[in-house]
């Protein structure tokens, strides 16, 4: 009996200590992507519109008059190119093809710039209420080069 309470003892620390070792995103802030145009506000605010549209996010909120657009999560595959969502035994969680990542996109116009902001939640084994685990991702920002270089393209073409 002594013996099979030496193993479960010695075990258990075992079984749970994967879960336990969950070491947040090392990078500390969010890249907040600015962009300078000699453009108008009107103007840069529709590019980005119909940049964000054409990729298909969904509007959550559009605001013409404050500058304001924001967007709903879209199930994107990330990659450790595009955001940190921290590490379990020094393995990054993007890296696991069990990780998903939602992506939602902050736009704000002012005069002739915008300030493009993501904001990425990822989830290991989702709907595992178990192993499970949610997190929230920081980005590197690769994602809002990609945004700008849309509205830029989006912009050109006007």
């Amino acid at each position: 009996m002594r013996f099979i309470n030496c193993i479960v003892f010695v075990s258990l620390p075992l079984l749970f200590g994967c879960a336990a070792t969950y070491k947040g995103p090392l990078l500390t802030y969010s890249p907040k992507a600015i962009e300078v145009l000699n453009k108008t506000q009107d103007l840069i605010f529709s590019a980005a519109l119909s940049a964000l549209a054409e990729q298909g996010y969904t509007i959550t909120l559009s605001d013409r008059q404050s500058g304001i657009i924001s967007t709903g999560s879209k199930r994107l595959t990330l990659t450790e190119k595009d955001c940190d969502c921290g590490s379990t035994m020094g393995l990054p969680y993007i890296k696991d093809n069990r990780t998903t990542t939602n992506l939602s996109i902050n736009i704000t116009v002012t005069n002739n710039s915008f300030l493009v902001k993501s904001n990425i939640e990822g989830e290991y084994l989702p709907n595992d209420p178990v192993y499970g685990k949610k997190f929230t991702c920081i980005s590197t920002g690769t994602i809002e080069d990609n945004i700008i270089s849309l509205i830029n393209s989006k912009l050109q073409s006007k």
